[in-house]
């Protein structure tokens, strides 16, 4: 394609110097040139147009690399449209997925205030409401008249008492409770009432 211009470049310049040369020589005062300068001249403007037209062909190679640029960058901009729009898809199911787990844990938690609300009508504490005082607590005296040393353990606790001893543990919650002598009364349970002193003896038979 160069050379189809280089050509075409040439043979319109010959043209025109043929044609134009003669009336120069006519009206111009300069001196008169002769054919080898003439000649000289033409072909430095042909060598000024191959270079125009080299550095045409340099722009146009340079304009197609910076379209394919262009259209490298296009489908990066493309490409990372895309996944934007999918992380937007995927953020929002997630945020709806969290939302909907948060308005299940409220709706739960409604639920277990309205029950404690109905349990408590129902046990007839109203919200400012006492529950009921325990009751007071009693006595157990252990008391050993046998004529030895005695281990009596009472709700798993050993105390160890002398020939004679007696010895309070005040402070008992009022209820149910075990005692028993070693190597003499098995386990055995009671019942130790508010404000009462209930006395374990030990003595010989």
């Amino acid at each position: 394609m160069t050379t189809r211009w280089n050509m075409l470049g040439l043979s319109t310049l010959l043209a025109a110097a043929v044609a134009v040369a003669p009336a120069r020589a006519e009206d111009s005062d300069t001196p008169k040139l002769t054919d080898s300068q003439k000649l000289d001249q033409l072909l430095q403007q042909c060598k000024d147009m191959q270079r125009s037209l080299a550095t045409l062909d340099s722009i146009k190679e340079d304009l197609k690399g910076l379209r394919a640029k262009t259209d490298v960058l296009q489908d990066r901009i493309d490409g990372l449209h895309g996944r934007l729009n999918s992380m937007t898809t995927a953020n929002k199911e997630v945020f709806d997925g969290f939302h909907e787990r948060v308005r299940k844990l409220e709706a739960d938690l409604d639920a277990l205030h309205k029950q404690m609300e109905l349990q408590t009508r129902i046990s007839g504490y109203g919200p400012t409401a006492s529950p009921p005082s325990p009751p007071s607590p009693g006595t157990i005296r252990l008391r050993n008249t046998y004529p030895a040393l005695v281990t009596i353990v009472v709700n798993g606790t050993s105390y160890r008492l002398a020939q004679g001893e007696t010895r309070d543990l005040p402070g008992q919650p009022a209820g149910a409770f075990t005692y028993e002598v070693l190597g003499m009364q098995p386990l055995k349970t009671v019942t130790l009432g508010p404000k009462e002193a209930f006395t374990i003896d030990v003595f010989a038979r």
